[in-house]
């Protein structure tokens, strides 16, 4: 439960950051609302479903095309009604992360891959705690609202043990 509060803290000050100190600032931050989906072989997606997910990220910019970041993430799994695999699930991540954009994309939507590797707290509610380290990989769109003001459509496969893929809409300063 502390980890939630700290996670919740971290991103509350990437959200509250004044958008004139952010750009007096090498890093920008972004926070997002996810719904992640459990994949993979292991037997996690047959007994659990996505329920809810926050992410945030202070970004560097060192060139137009390439973003790098620290993101703070948490996501939660509700167990599915006839499986006893341990209980709900809830994921901590904090992953350092590349996102690229496509070159010669100069208009308001601007298509990206990203890449990162982090470690990944991981809850279960019968199981205990559980910590791994991971990577993730994916792509997403931003569109550009206002000069410091982006939308942003993310698809993202995370793997640290447990395999999901949230599907995040969020804001950039």
């Amino acid at each position: 439960m502390r980890r939630l509060f700290a996670a919740i803290a971290a991103l509350a000050l990437i959200w509250l950051a004044p958008a004139g100190t952010a750009q007096a600032l090498p890093f920008l931050p972004s926070v997002g609302i996810s719904f992640p989906v459990p994949i993979g072989p292991s037997g996690f997606s047959d007994a659990n479903d996505g329920q809810w997910g926050i992410v945030g990220t202070f970004s560097m910019l060192p060139t137009p095309i390439l973003k790098a970041g620290l993101e703070i993430g948490y996501w939660s799994f509700g167990q599915k009604s006839g499986f006893d695999t341990g209980g709900d699930v809830s994921v901590i991540d904090v992953a350092a992360v590349a996102r690229i954009h496509v070159p010669g994309m100069d208009g308001k939507l601007k298509p990206y891959g990203r890449v990162g590797l982090g470690v990944f707290w991981m809850n279960t509610e019968k199981a205990g705690n559980d910590t791994n380290f991971g990577y993730l990989v994916g792509a997403g769109v931003d569109y550009d609202l206002a000069p410091t003001v982006t939308l942003y459509l993310d698809v993202s496969y995370y793997d640290a043990s447990l395999n999901y893929l949230p599907i995040t809409l969020g804001v950039r300063f």
